[in-house]
């Protein structure tokens, strides 16, 4: 019995040793867990770059227009003018229109145009007028710009031409589009007008209609590097950039002219540099540095004639981890003394002067 006893409480002893030890041992993975939770909390903090701000927190970005120095905002929570010093709000435009995936607001002469969810409204003499199916397309507006002195809006359902009194023209495959789902519209150096579709399983692509009325289309099958288009970038005489994608594929199809004619020069993808699958947005800022943004991996800002001449781009990575508010920037602007990223989440607004102090240095140490 006597041996048993001593057994047991050797046992019991043995145990407490171990579960001793079992605690130290998580508390010094604690301690050490946290040591390197704060060091790189520390690395992070030094990543970040303090000439990013952000603004609207609270809010998902889809549309961004500079007025003289200020600019209006239009999202999740609606559309205001934003004062761009202190990013307060100096007018509301209206709480009720929603802007989560249309992605357009255009100033033509004294009027504001709004794309947004449920179609496009005008802002004219402090009032809004609002135009929805079927004066206009079915569903969300996603695009809108002046060609040849009329507004061109794109919707799900085919674009709406408003002539200078307001009278709607109606265009959509049956009379010359290749997809009824318009996502983009541009205007090129020639007068072109690059229509670019989305979330279509057929065709997609581009249709592209010259000052002649003559259509030309490009899509897979003719080398576009993806059938859904994000983002149109006419580079004055050099070409267009054209960026597509859907979740994780896509890229960017650089396109240069032939006697005028537009014709796919090179296509290129996250092996050859872009920040990501899928593009985004495409923005060439006023110092000719090209901003080309993906779906969920940050933004690549290098020097345009890369994309003509390199097969591989280099430049400046900007992630979450430098700042930004998030992965996902859905436009870009500026104006004289900011640049500002719409985001996923929040407003971003960079100072220009202490970012591109930043962006030549890091540029002579890439190139």
């Amino acid at each position: 019995m006597e041996r048993k006893s001593i057994a047991m409480i050797s046992k019991s002893i043995f145990r407490n040793i171990v579960i001793f030890i079992f605690i130290i041992a998580f508390f010094i993975a604690g301690y050490y867990l946290i040591k390197i939770q704060k060091q790189k909390k520390i690395v992070d903090e030094q990543m970040k770059f303090p000439e990013i701000e952000i603004f609207l927190e609270d809010s998902e970005i889809s549309a961004l227009l500079v007025d003289n120095e200020n600019i209006y905002v239009g999202g999740n929570n609606g559309v205001y003018l934003l004062d761009t010093n202190n990013g307060k709000i100096l007018k509301t435009i209206s709480k009720n229109l929603r802007l989560i995936y249309s992605s357009s607001i255009l100033k033509h002469n004294k009027d504001i145009w709004i794309a947004h969810d449920n179609g496009i409204a005008l802002y004219r003499d402090e009032k809004l007028i609002t135009y929805s199916y079927p004066i206009v397309p079915k569903g969300r507006c996603n695009s809108i710009i002046v060609y040849n002195n009329k507004v061109i809006a794109g919707f799900e359902n085919g674009e709406a031409i408003f002539d200078e009194n307001n009278n709607v023209t109606i265009l959509n495959t049956k009379n010359g589009l290749s997809e009824d789902y318009i996502n983009v519209l541009a205007v090129d150096y020639y007068n072109n007008l690059w229509i670019g579709s989305y979330l279509r399983t057929d065709r997609g692509g581009l249709s592209i209609l010259d000052e002649n009325n003559n259509w030309t289309y490009f899509s897979t099958k003719e080398g576009l590097v993806h059938k859904f288009v994000t983002s149109i970038l006419p580079i004055n005489r050099e070409g267009v950039l054209v960026g597509g994608g859907h979740l994780t594929a896509g890229g960017l199809t650089i396109f240069k002219y032939r006697d005028k004619k537009p014709y796919i020069y090179k296509v290129l993808k996250e092996e050859n540099g872009l920040p990501g699958p899928k593009v985004r947005y495409l923005y060439l800022d006023n110092k000719d540095y090209l901003w080309i943004t993906s779906e969920k991996d940050g933004i690549l800002i290098c020097d345009k004639t890369q994309v003509f001449e390199n097969e591989y781009l280099k430049g400046l990575y900007l992630t979450i981890k430098n700042g930004l508010s998030s992965n996902e920037i859905k436009v870009i602007c500026e104006n004289s003394k900011y640049i500002f990223l719409a985001g996923k989440i929040g407003l971003n607004r960079i100072e220009k002067e202490k970012f591109y102090k930043r962006l030549h240095k890091e540029n002579d140490m890439i190139y």
